[in-house]
């Protein structure tokens, strides 16, 4: 903020960095970073810990606690609603029929059958709402599966249809996209990439593109979006083996770089390893070898981890020179969806439709 306390700040934050390096091609990284029970909870007693160790301001750890006990409760409330299993939609089914959480008191009868069948108790637990106010919470901001419906607009499109009540509690919304491969599914992973008709609806994409590198198809994976239409960044990763090892290349698509590039490639972590997600990325050299994987599914929704696409290649030439672009899937069947996440994190895909 432009004014004398956010100057101040400011001029913490950069006095806290005592050393910083980054790669050409990663603009304003200043290596401070800080965690946000944004997707996933179960790291939050933990961080509270440590920052009580490191003397965190008292009153960030009790927002963190209890932004995280309401999202707790809204997944758990959302179990028997939410599905952010794809298999579900290749066997034909999917959200669209899925019921809804109807009132405080069902919401309430759901939260203690979840709470007394825990185990143990997260501390954050404690610094959040009481049941009965996440019960009421969640009964007055729930998102309901069973509008995920498609239906007919007026210019012949496919499109799903939203009040605006329900607009509000939707966080995300990703394209997902199947090709069918004579023996199973290919998952071609999450884009955000998204059309609208005039009353404001979701059109479903019929134009069977996808993501390639160097003119080949790969599974791509959206990981973040900031910034507005005018100045933005948008962040994905396409799982491969960079010469045989277990690898996520890293694209950037952002306002001065529309057609996106490889900023680089990052190592899966091992087990236990790390609590964060890595943040230095390995530059790719000609010669290396990468082979492109993805998630794969057979007929009857069994899942198989890592298959191989059917054609890697030798990397000739310098990392910002790899052509990303926009291919389409010919000769193949395919089938698209849409994963709606809500505001609590719980997952919805629409019914499947086939191209």
């Amino acid at each position: 903020m432009d004014n004398e306390a956010g100057t101040e700040l400011s001029k913490s934050l950069k006095g806290a960095v005592k050393y910083n390096q980054t790669s050409s091609n990663m603009t304003n990284a200043y290596g401070l970073s800080i965690y946000f029970p944004y997707r996933q909870t179960n790291k939050v007693d933990n961080m509270v810990s440590t920052y009580d160790e490191i003397g965190m301001d008292e009153s960030y750890s009790n927002c963190i606690q209890k932004f995280a006990s309401m999202a707790y409760y809204g997944q758990a409330a959302g179990q028997s609603t939410g599905n952010t299993n794809p298999a579900s939609i290749l066997l034909g089914s999917g959200n669209a029929s899925s019921g809804s959480m109807d009132s405080a008191q069902t919401i309430m009868q759901i939260l203690n059958a979840v709470m007394t069948q825990k185990s143990t108790t997260d501390a954050f637990l404690n610094k959040g709402p009481s049941l009965e106010e996440a019960a009421e919470y969640i009964a007055e901001n729930k998102f309901d599966a069973s509008d995920l419906k498609w239906q007919m607009n007026a210019n012949g499109d496919n499109v799903i249809a939203l009040s605006e009540a329900q607009w509000e509690n939707v966080q995300q919304i990703e394209f997902s996209t199947f090709v069918d491969d004579g023996s199973g599914y290919i998952d071609l992973g999450l884009d955000t990439t998204f059309e609208w008709d005039e009353d404001n609806n979701l059109i479903a994409n019929t134009d069977r593109s996808w993501i390639g590198i160097e003119g080949k198809i790969v599974a791509y994976h959206h990981i973040d979006t900031t910034g507005d239409a005018s100045n933005y960044t948008i962040t994905g990763r396409v799982p491969v083996l960079l010469n045989g090892e277990r690898a996520d290349l890293i694209l950037v698509f952002d306002s001065e770089h529309e057609d996106g590039y490889v900023a680089g490639a990052t190592y899966d972590y091992k087990d236990g390893e790390t609590e964060v997600i890595a943040k230095n990325l390995t530059e790719l050299q000609p010669g290396d070898t990468l082979e492109f994987i993805c998630d794969y599914y057979s007929y009857n929704g069994e899942y198989y981890d890592s298959h191989l696409l059917e054609d890697g290649l030798t990397v000739t030439k310098s990392m910002d020179e790899l052509k990303i672009s926009n291919l389409v899937i010919e000769d193949k069947d395919i089938l698209i969806s849409y994963v709606f996440t809500d505001i609590y994190g719980n997952s919805y895909y629409t019914e499947g439709l086939s191209e």
